[in-house]
């Protein structure tokens, strides 16, 4: 059984994102009734094709992303290219008379770290379009073996301007460094859908443009 660990859910940092208007005559307080959530492309190795879902799992209010091939690990017989992993996923999100804003990220996964071993997760988010795309960037320690947690909120919200259908690219990077821990010995680092849970939610809010 995978341990949970003291950083889940207690770790958080701000992301700069480049705000945009929201358009004029966009009112808070209001939810769509509909919304068509499309993944438009996966772009990286963290992420070939078919292993990314995304959609809504309660309401609204919360995107949840899944992976299924993300994963990074060294030592062992691992391969240069088996520790470090990138994605880019590029979602379309559109419901007709409202406009939307990620408000805060919830990320979540895995890690196993031999003594010495250390693990990087980076992720940012923004519309098509921004020019701003600094990552965050949290660190994991052989400490921190088992479920890993970190929430990230934005400087300033952007919101998808009323009336455009802007592409929402995810951008993550997970990878390992086995440092000082035992050459045979294998650590790693994953983001991938488990019965434990594993995933990513956006925390969105909406504005109606009408």
């Amino acid at each position: 059984m995978r341990k949970e660990v003291s950083v889940l859910g207690v770790a958080a940092a701000v992301l700069a994102v480049t705000a945009m208007p929201a358009g004029a005559g966009a009112r808070p307080g209001q939810d769509p009734t509909q919304v068509v959530v499309t993944v438009a492309s996966l772009q990286g190795s963290g992420c070939p094709p078919k292993s990314v879902d995304a959609r809504y799992i309660s309401d609204i209010r919360q995107l949840e992303v899944r992976y299924s091939a993300y994963t990074v690990q060294a030592g062992g017989s691992s391969s240069p290219t088996d520790m470090r992993k990138n994605c880019e996923v590029t979602l379309l999100m559109y419901a007709q008379g409202f406009t939307y804003a990620v408000t805060r990220v919830d990320n979540r996964g895995y890690a196993h770290l031999q003594k010495g071993a250390s693990a990087l997760h980076k992720g940012t988010f923004y519309f098509q379009g921004a020019s701003d795309r600094t990552m965050i960037t949290h660190k994991l320690t052989d400490a921190s073996t088992g479920l890993w947690g970190f929430t990230d909120t934005p400087a300033q919200i952007g919101w998808q301007a009323c009336g455009e259908n802007r592409y929402l690219r995810l951008l993550t990077e997970l990878s390992v460094d086995a440092g000082t821990s035992q050459p045979t010995k294998i650590s790693l680092n994953s983001m991938d859908d488990t019965d434990s849970g594993i995933r990513t939610s956006y925390h969105l809010a909406w504005k109606s443009c009408r």
